[in-house]
């Protein structure tokens, strides 16, 4: 079972990477146990006052724990799959081209 974890990590290493960025800021912003942190949140008005950087922390932090659990799912299914048939490098640009 090891093993077989290991040969998916090193066949996806985008899908693995970004599952592992994101239940990392999770615990890191506290978003499993509480809030969504605001001055993390994407929206025009947080934009307008100068947070430019909100749109790709919004890719990286989810909402709650049921966020985090669907885009999980869909990260180590879905995207998995688009990086075997697109590649790496394309993986990455669809990412944050469909995400910001």
């Amino acid at each position: 079972m090891i093993a077989r974890a290991l040969r998916h990590l090193r066949a996806h290493p985008v899908s693995s990477s970004f599952a592992a960025t994101l239940v990392l800021t999770s615990l890191v912003c506290g978003t499993l146990w509480r809030a969504h942190p605001r001055w993390l949140a994407a929206s025009p008005a947080a934009i307008a006052d100068g947070r430019w950087w909100t749109p790709f922390t919004a890719l990286l932090v989810p909402d709650s724990l049921i966020e985090l659990i669907l885009t999980l799912l869909l990260i180590l299914t879905v995207l998995a799959y688009a990086e075997r048939l697109l590649g790496t490098v394309k993986s990455v640009l669809l990412i944050v081209g469909t995400g910001v």
